[in-house]
């Protein structure tokens, strides 16, 4: 997770290095161009200004809609009506385009095909024979621009077109879409046309003039570029917020469950599932070092008995009670108490000799028979007892299945002897 959120931030700083440098190229390209020839110098402007909204949708393409759809952000052609969504990228572009229309004089851009979506029909189809031909020409040579310079009423007039090309990103989208108008896209092909119109006669005043206008719209595309970014980078650290957030409830709930699986819901002790995890574990650990290992293992004298006379919530109730005192004998971190199973109990005593395991389980006897819980049904004494089945072993010869049996054959001893007691076990 770490990692993860750290490869964001990196990846955050790295997008808007990389956009400020393309900007500013942008910027100091457009500064560079000179030219003698007026049709030269439009062209020039023309390929520019279709070099730079190509570079610009591309990276807004990989950059930001990329980024911003891996957090689950909508992009779509109709973004300004919903919430928290960023525009396509042909969206996107034709937005810029206008922004050119306003601030640079004479210049315009348009983004047309042969297969316009239904909301672009009336823009964005071929709807003249400039761009028609244009269509014909690109569709036999994307690699060369169409240009045309034409008379118009407003003079005249450079139309220059290049080949917008399906790009890999782009072609599920366009085959996918519920509302495309053609649905066989493969990568490499012509998917629409690119046009840049300059008025000869704004250029023809001043070419200085012209530059500086081009500064100038560059300038407001960065700055819109800057503005995006910066919204998309506050919506992808408001996702990676939540992710943080979401990955500590995660973490919390995985703990939750592990200790889940691993108690006994009854009486909120460790069940068989941990008491085998945890004997394999001390057994290697007392292998290793060659401490002694001690096995108690106990259970509730005449039981049945308590179940069938009293019920079996007031069994269940001394179960519970049972727990708590045998839990509250456990006076190390190491020593560890689990249900076996039923009304049987099991505490693992790590570095624990005979002696000390005898003093334990004689504690842990004496202290419920003292809770003084009643069973009348008992045949000795009219109180909950225990008996008690002890076995120790130490060295590299324990193996964790002799120490159950040897503790079971106690236990068995205990109740064979009369009950309430606690009994020692063969050793090897």
């Amino acid at each position: 997770m770490r990692q993860l959120l750290k490869y964001i931030d990196v990846s955050i700083v790295l997008l808007v290095m990389a956009f400020s440098l393309a900007v500013g190229a942008m910027i100091l390209h457009v500064s560079s161009m000179q030219s003698n020839l007026l049709r030269a110098s439009a062209i020039n402007t023309a390929k520019l200004y279709s070099k730079t909204l190509t570079e610009v949708r591309t990276l807004y393409t990989s950059d930001v809609v990329q980024t911003a759809s891996a957090y689950g952000m909508e992009v779509t052609h109709d973004y300004l009506q919903r919430k928290n969504a960023l525009p396509l990228p042909a969206t996107f572009s034709m937005r810029l385009g206008e922004l050119m229309a306003k601030h640079a004089g004479g210049a315009h851009s348009q983004l047309y095909s042969a297969y316009p979506f239904p909301w672009r029909k009336a823009e964005g189809g071929l709807n003249d024979d400039f761009k028609k031909k244009a269509w014909d020409e690109l569709s036999r040579d994307q690699s060369k621009p169409y240009k045309q310079f034409l008379e118009t009423d407003r003079g005249l007039t450079l139309r220059y077109a290049i080949a917008d090309v399906m790009r890999p990103a782009c072609v599920n989208c366009h085959n996918t879409h519920p509302q495309s108008p053609y649905r066989n896209w493969k990568e490499g092909d012509l998917r629409g046309v690119l046009e840049i119109s300059l008025q000869i006669e704004s250029m023809n005043q001043q070419v200085g003039d012209q530059i500086a206008n081009i500064r100038f719209v560059y300038s407001l595309v960065g700055l819109a570029i800057v503005v995006g970014f910066v919204l998309a980078i506050h919506r992808v650290k408001l996702a990676k917020n939540s992710l943080v957030k979401s990955s500590a409830a995660l973490k919390v709930a995985n703990q939750k469950l592990k200790d889940l699986s691993e108690q006994d819901a009854l009486t909120q002790i460790a069940n068989r599932r941990c008491y085998d995890a945890r004997l394999s574990s001390e057994v290697s650990s007392a292998k290793r070092s060659g401490a002694p290992l001690s096995i108690l293992l106990f259970d509730i004298d005449y039981f049945k008995l308590y179940n069938d006379g009293y019920g079996h919530e007031r069994g269940d109730e001394a179960l519970r009670q049972v727990a708590s005192i045998a839990n509250g004998c456990m006076l190390r971190e190491t020593d560890f108490l689990a249900r076996y199973g039923g009304e049987e109990f099991v505490a693992l005593l790590p570095s624990t000799d005979e002696e000390g395991a005898i003093s334990i389980a004689e504690n842990l006897r004496a202290k419920i028979e003292a809770a003084a819980i009643p069973h009348e049904f008992a045949r000795q004494c009219k109180f909950i007892t225990v008996s008690v089945g002890i076995v120790t072993q130490s060295g590299v010869d324990i193996e964790a299945g002799d120490l159950f049996k040897y503790a079971d054959s106690a236990l068995y001893k205990a109740k064979a002897n009369g009950r309430n007691r606690c009994e020692v076990g063969n050793q090897k």
